[in-house]
């Protein structure tokens, strides 16, 4: 198997902005799930093929969830952006219908940064979804000192802070290297 291959974007895509996410806005619930259910968690035992695939259905779901909650993030930051630029849209639509070769500099630079942004959106959805699924558990199940639990939720809230200003942050860079593409 050719390790390069498996990285293009078909593949890479998927797991980063879904899978990761998912995983992350999942496992408290899934770890709550077994520890509560001892007769889910025997059935799960004893059929592990079963309890691989539906995990992975659970992170893909949740995965897609927590990607659509990003993209409503990604609206908010589209209105401020046509708010600071009144052709944003404009450019956006004329990007969009641009026919171009992917052989372009600037093709594979795009599609890393929408890559990033993608997964820094889906990761402040997932940190949210998670830390609740992390209280709930610790509440029902309790695995952590909850002073100590604090400062693993102030540490996750402020990554999520930074991943929003970084989303941000390529959501400017996105419309300004849109807007000299379609220039062109």
């Amino acid at each position: 198997m050719d390790v390069v291959s498996f990285f293009r974007n078909e593949v890479f895509r998927p797991l980063v902005i879904i899978c990761v996410p998912g995983l992350y806005a999942s496992l408290p619930f899934a770890v709550l799930f077994v520890s509560k259910f001892d007769t889910a968690a025997a059935f799960l035992s004893a059929h592990e093929s079963v309890s691989v695939i539906l995990m992975i259905l659970i992170v893909i779901a949740c995965g897609l969830i927590v990607e659509d909650a990003g993209s409503r993030i990604e609206c908010r930051f589209d209105s401020r952006n046509a708010k600071r630029d009144g052709k944003f849209y404009e450019y956006w639509y004329s990007y969009l219908l641009k026919t171009y070769d992917d052989k372009q500099p600037w093709h594979s630079y795009m599609n890393t940064i929408v890559l990033r942004f993608k997964f820094e959106l889906s990761m402040i959805a997932a940190a949210g979804v998670s830390l609740a699924g992390q209280i709930i558990l610790n509440v029902y199940q309790p695995y952590i000192l909850w002073r100590y639990f604090l400062i693993i939720a102030v540490v996750q809230i402020c990554i999520a802070a930074y991943l929003y200003f970084e989303a941000h942050s390529s959501s400017e860079l996105l419309h300004r290297m849109r807007k000299r593409i379609v220039k062109r």
